[in-house]
């Protein structure tokens, strides 16, 4: 639980309160808290590194649940850690990531695309547990709001 002390020592937030409402949203099972523990730590990393502060605050509390959500989705975790679904969604869900690619007439060839590895979050699609994802996407997704929390010291700049 070294993880957890560290998220508690950087956080103003009741850290358990928060694990609760993401366990309850991501459903996360016991099996599997700990990578919500590091996620919470990594967005954790990324909000205080960009809003130069030292601990986060709690007018920060939706920041940093909606961060962490998007964080795991981004990184796939939804696909690899809950595993309480039964094989029949699994099977509907590997279904649903067939997309048509092109469609040509004549001979009727149909080409399909694979889109398990990607996410659409508030209309916005990524490609999720690829090298492609980069945490500069979710940075720049939050900027506006992580800006507003941002310290200014006498030698940092915008």
């Amino acid at each position: 639980m070294a993880i957890l002390d560290k998220i508690k020592g950087q956080s103003r937030i009741n850290v358990n309160e928060v694990i609760d409402i993401l366990k309850n949203e991501l459903k996360v099972t016991d099996d599997t808290i700990e990578k919500l523990h590091y996620s919470l730590y990594a967005t954790l990393q990324l909000i205080l590194n960009k809003t130069n502060r030292s601990y986060i605050i709690e007018d920060m509390f939706t920041l940093w649940v909606d961060m962490t959500k998007d964080y795991w989705f981004l990184n796939g975790y939804n696909k690899t850690c809950n595993s309480s679904e039964d094989e029949e969604q699994i099977d509907k869900q590997d279904d649903e990531g067939l997309k048509v690619k092109r469609i040509e007439r004549g001979d009727t060839n149909i080409e399909f695309r694979d889109s398990n590895n990607e996410t659409t979050i508030n209309g916005v699609t990524y490609k999720t547990g690829t090298i492609e994802y980069d945490d500069d996407l979710l940075l720049n997704k939050y900027l506006k709001r992580l800006y507003k929390f941002r310290l200014l010291g006498n030698k940092r700049r915008w």
